[in-house]
């Protein structure tokens, strides 16, 4: 147990940095994997983790990270990977707009395609 609170402070430090150096850098956004099936979730599925990934609650004005977060499919995170691995040009085109209109707000916006369905 000890070691595992160890682990996530360090993890809260280094976080603690990151998102000032990336901010600084300028990025236009950050993609990280949803979680796979040996970090307590499950493959195949979007999830949005409003930023946990980065240690934050975006929905706290104070607490916003200043650049978009958005979460992808394990499998597509995966394939951009395999194609930079192999010196392949990706592009990625990223569409994030939010804004704050109240001091606290929990704000969930998933958006999908799940192939195979019909919504008629």
């Amino acid at each position: 147990m000890e070691a595992r609170i160890e682990r996530y402070v360090k993890r809260m430090k280094l976080t603690s940095r990151v998102i000032p150096f990336l901010a600084e850098e300028k990025v236009a956004g950050v993609i990280v994997p949803s979680r796979d099936s040996a970090n307590g979730g499950g493959t195949g599925i979007i999830f949005d983790d409003n930023s946990a990934a980065l240690g934050r609650a975006p929905y706290h004005k104070d607490t916003a990270v200043p650049f978009p977060v958005v979460v992808t499919q394990i499998e597509s995170y995966g394939r951009v990977f395999r194609l930079l691995e192999n010196h392949v040009p990706v592009s990625i085109e990223m569409d994030v707009e939010t804004r704050f209109s109240g001091d606290h707000e929990h704000g969930f916006d998933t958006v999908a395609e799940i192939p195979g369905t019909d919504p008629s």
